[in-house]
């Protein structure tokens, strides 16, 4: 009991360190006492990046952003969602200078990212959290590591950058160095160093985890595994420790009650339940320099949708295929014609080649899941899945609909032989 005692008593200060120690214990009884007024907060999320001096010496004066990312807290169900918007994102900075979103930190800091962002974007973030370049690998090894799913082999080397990443596909339980690779991770390496620093060429095939849409994936992807984490109850006893951490690794305008009020929202949440996508855009280049273009209507709406929690928005989203496979005629124009109603983007693709016995709705991306079933359920199936194929295939509806005899949607006032 005197341990437990002192335990506590520990935690309290190391939370309230020149206010009352009562003050944490009310961020935790009411935690949307700390956010007064709001059903939801948005935190805009920066990471900073290493920059190398001639002689390859690490600093982070004038860095750039290596992380961007919008997370949504409602404060009434305790759901949280996120936004990433790619490193190399084409943006107008409210500076007038016109170029990739990261520079931004880098010229002003986290005052003229979140300028950008609501100027580029139309969302204004509450508050914001500046992770340190060490914060991943320090937070991750207090935490005891974190587990994690690569779709694919990655494999990376620079002696210059001190970067050594070789991560096979599948799950792994990966320390704070590994956890640092996983994360900035973009293109499979050419070369290995070898014991006296020489580059020695390897051949290694395109990797399906290449690009910045994957990379923003996987950040979100370490974020719920290192919430889940922090929420173990081995971590819960060592909070003091993880505390201290966390403060020396983070800049944040979040106070110390509010940053405990979010933890205790996040263990209501189930720790790792995030959901999040990134902005829809293409890849494009100005000028000789790769830049990654946002589709602006696009991307409004799926920060109306994740951020905001707009679910019309989101239908809006969701480009939806219909392919007919039934044998019976009009079916697939009938039913896109019904989930545009219903605030869906749905095209007809046509008849399909083979009849299917039993309609299915496929979904490309897990924050798809909700409006996949919503849709089953209008077309009267249960046989949702997710597609397994290339994640990074974002010109591909977000849903694909294939409706089998079961369908039970009528192909009323449709054309006769319109599929």
């Amino acid at each position: 009991m005197i341990l437990s005692g002192s335990w506590a008593y520990r935690v309290m200060r190391a939370l309230s360190p020149h206010g009352s120690i009562l003050d944490p214990l009310a961020a935790m009884a009411n935690p949307r006492g700390q956010f007064p007024g709001r059903d939801r907060t948005i935190i805009l999320i920066a990471g900073k990046d290493y920059n190398h001096t001639n002689k390859g010496i690490e600093y982070t004066t004038g860095s750039r952003s290596d992380t961007v990312m919008l997370l949504s807290v409602d404060l009434v169900t305790a759901k949280l969602t996120a936004v990433s918007i790619p490193r190399d994102t084409h943006v107008k900075a409210p500076d007038g200078i016109t170029g990739k979103i990261n520079a931004t930190f880098q010229r002003g800091g986290i005052k003229l990212l979140r300028d950008t962002v609501a100027s580029q974007f139309g969302v204004n973030a509450d508050h914001y959290v500046v992770l340190k370049a060490d914060a991943v690998k320090a937070l991750v090894d207090a935490v005891g590591g974190v587990d994690v799913e690569a779709i694919d082999d990655m494999f990376y080397e620079d002696s210059w950058a001190g970067l050594k990443i070789d991560i096979t596909k599948g799950q792994h339980r990966l320390g704070g160095s590994d956890a640092v690779g996983f994360v900035r991770f973009r293109k499979m390496g050419t070369h290995r160093i070898g014991p006296n620093g020489e580059k020695i060429p390897v051949h290694h095939s395109a990797s399906l985890e290449e690009g910045d849409l994957r990379r923003t994936e996987r950040q979100q992807q370490l974020m719920r595994a290192l919430t889940h984490e922090a929420l173990r109850p081995q971590n819960i006893a060592q909070a003091p420790h993880l505390l201290d951490v966390a403060f020396q690794q983070v800049e944040t305008d979040l106070s110390r009650t509010q940053l405990l009020a979010l933890a205790a929202i996040f263990r209501k949440s189930g720790g790792g339940d995030l959901s999040g996508a990134s902005i829809p855009g293409k890849d494009d280049t100005i000028d000789g320099v790769y830049f990654w273009s946002p589709d602006l209507e696009r991307s409004q709406l799926t920060m109306n949708w994740l951020l905001l929690g707009d679910i019309t928005a989101g239908r809006k989203l969701m480009r939806v295929n219909v392919y007919n496979g039934s044998g019976r005629d009009g079916l697939a124009r009938a039913t896109a014609n019904s989930l545009c109603e219903a605030g869906f983007a749905a095209t007809s693709g046509g008849n399909l080649r083979e009849k299917l016995g039993q309609s299915e709705v496929v979904f490309r991306k897990a924050v798809y899941e909700g409006f996949a079933r919503e849709i089953a359920q209008k077309v009267g199936t249960t046989n949702v899945h997710k597609d397994t194929t290339d994640p990074r295939a974002d010109w591909l509806p977000e849903i694909t609909v294939r409706l089998g005899g079961d369908a039970t949607v009528t192909p009323a006032a449709v054309p006769a032989h319109s599929p």
